[in-house]
């Protein structure tokens, strides 16, 4: 992963708290869909991350954070605003999806 910060268990409420809409991109190694939507990530996050905190967790790393959330398919992304999940993004997604979804709540 080129974008953003690795996020797990340990850290997640410090990145959680440093901006109002954080993304937090769950993937493993093994999945398939994950490299498309690590590309519509990295192209989001040239437009947007200087108002977006972009994260990433390795659930083959940390499955704790996954498993609080209830994530149990890959790629899966949740959307934060002001410390709660607002969306939910599963399955393989293009750039613009992302990228409307965040205008709407920055």
């Amino acid at each position: 992963m080129s974008y953003g910060v690795m996020i797990d268990s340990q850290n997640f409420d410090n990145v959680l708290n440093t901006k109002d809409i954080v993304v937090i991109d769950f993937w493993a190694p093994w999945c398939n869909g994950c490299d498309q939507v690590e590309r519509a990530l990295e192209d989001v996050h040239l437009r947007l991350g200087d108002r977006v905190i972009f994260a990433n967790s390795n659930v083959d790393h940390d499955s704790m954070l996954a498993s609080k959330f209830g994530i149990r398919n890959l790629p899966s992304v949740l959307i934060f605003t002001s410390g709660h999940v607002m969306t939910e993004l599963t399955g393989t997604f293009a750039a613009e999806e992302l990228e409307e979804t965040l205008y709407e709540l920055v």
